[in-house]
């Protein structure tokens, strides 16, 4: 296999592999996942691959795909707060939340100066 999905119930003390059955019913089995950030031990988000983005509520037992409106591959993305996340990925893709992902919004990385060296 491609790794293990590790669940903790005691703040890290201990890990116990959770059931790849319980997590694939709810992923995309073709999909990456390149990062995923929890902003507290119940709400966290994942990104990957075709600009797939995942939330859960309740500490990763159930996932809620949310729409991306990019088919980019996904690599980091940070929660600052339950609302504030952002993601990046290929070809300078940014994409930055205020809603807890309930709409993604498209950071503009070009600028309108000419750079130099």
């Amino acid at each position: 296999g491609y790794g293990s999905i590790l669940h903790t119930t005691d703040g890290g003390g201990s890990w116990e592999e959770q059931n790849a059955r319980e997590y694939f019913r709810y992923f995309k089995t073709s999909n990456f996942h390149y990062s995923i950030h929890f902003v507290d031990h119940k709400r966290g988000w994942l990104a990957g691959n075709s600009g797939t983005i995942m939330s859960t509520t309740d500490g990763g037992n159930n996932w809620t795909d949310q729409i991306s409106n990019t088919e980019q591959v996904l690599h980091c993305l940070t929660a600052y707060s339950p609302s504030n996340v952002w993601i990046v990925g290929n070809n300078g893709t940014i994409l930055k939340t205020t809603n807890g992902g309930t709409d993604w919004n498209f950071i503009n990385t070009t600028s309108s100066k000419t750079e130099r060296r």
